[in-house]
């Protein structure tokens, strides 16, 4: 990656154990790997659309469907 983009491009947050990060699907991301990274690592990813209009790549995927709030 860091071939194709500038490294001055490149950002790695300092994380710690509950803390949160989002960022948009058009985003370039990688998880950033160091030797000292020796633990297993949750990631969840939440997508949201209509129950109407589920993707068709996502058909045979499981869904939670949350109380409409109107």
């Amino acid at each position: 990656m860091h071939a194709r983009f500038p490294t001055e491009g490149f950002w790695s947050p300092v994380m710690e154990p509950g803390d949160v990060l989002i960022f948009s699907g058009g985003t370039l991301h990688r998880t950033h790997v160091t030797p000292h990274m020796d633990a297993d690592r949750t990631s969840i990813e939440l997508r949201f659309f209509p129950a109407q209009a589920i993707p068709d790549r996502l058909a045979g995927d499981r869904f939670a469907r949350f109380p409409s709030s109107t």
